[in-house]
């Protein structure tokens, strides 16, 4: 084969090569799209790196405290398939990370009840990204309705352009399931909407084993429930007794400011 013979067929070569590539760049783009059609791209990072979670088992009530860094998260899945979120983290990545990839390991597209706290960044500066990705159907928020926190004003405009079901966190709310694992979720604080709260404390009773989550809540408010008298009477007959609770979510960190 003479010399212009060889140039030709490598010639020939390289454009075989090129439409090759190109064929692959094009399939690749392909499938990007139709990948980004069912998961948009600013959804994947929560779809990888999951952790491994054994699934729920039948009637079990499973509570898991999300590592959030300097803050609060806690997702519980209830016995009648139902989950709960109280607060949602600081406003970074890494808090956003460690809460989607919870949820999306444990397959939940549904949030059927979320509980803020307060306004403080640290319980609710994921929550924006949270409801944008997840479906959320009752929302339990702070009994205040000014704050300086841009955090949380921005999750706030974004959950009340859903079809969420908003309600302000007092004492009169109460959800519950009965059957045959009966629980009951229960807000002792704040008394009223008019109350200037530091934080809601809710408690969870299930089949008489019970929690207490505190959140930022002050030495003052925690003074008043200890000493409320009132507590069995006023949720009759759900028996909240605070010295017989198992679990305690330690208010502020565990920090003493």
């Amino acid at each position: 084969m003479g010399y212009r013979a060889q140039k030709i067929e490598l010639e020939k070569r390289k454009k075989r090569l090129k439409v090759i590539l190109l064929c692959i760049l094009v399939f690749l783009f392909l499938c990007v799209c139709i990948f980004n059609f069912f998961i948009p791209i600013r959804e994947w990072k929560y779809r990888v790196g999951k952790p491994n979670i054994p699934k729920r088992q039948e009637g079990e009530l499973r509570m898991h405290f999300l590592d959030v860094g300097q803050g609060d998260a806690t997702l519980i899945e209830l016995p009648d398939g139902k989950i709960a979120l109280l607060d949602g983290g600081r406003d970074d990545g890494a808090s956003k990370k460690s809460i989607l990839r919870y949820l999306n390991a444990l397959e939940i597209d549904v949030v059927d009840y979320l509980i803020v706290s307060h306004t403080d960044s640290d319980h609710c500066g994921s929550l924006k990204t949270v409801v944008e990705q997840k479906t959320i159907l009752n929302a339990y928020l702070p009994a205040t309705y000014e704050t300086k926190d841009r955090t949380y004003a921005g999750f706030y405009t974004a959950l009340s352009k859903t079809d969420c079901r908003i309600e302000t966190a007092t004492r009169r709310v109460v959800l519950s399931a009965d059957g045959d694992a009966p629980y009951t979720f229960a807000f002792l604080y704040p008394y009223s909407t008019e109350t200037d709260a530091s934080s809601s404390v809710v408690w969870l009773d299930y089949m008489g084993a019970s929690a207490l989550f505190t959140g930022d809540a002050d030495e003052k408010t925690e003074e008043l429930l200890v000493r409320d008298d009132s507590l069995l009477n006023v949720f009759s007959p759900l028996g909240v007794t605070l010295s017989e609770t198992e679990i305690l979510k330690v208010g502020h960190h565990g920090s003493v400011s």
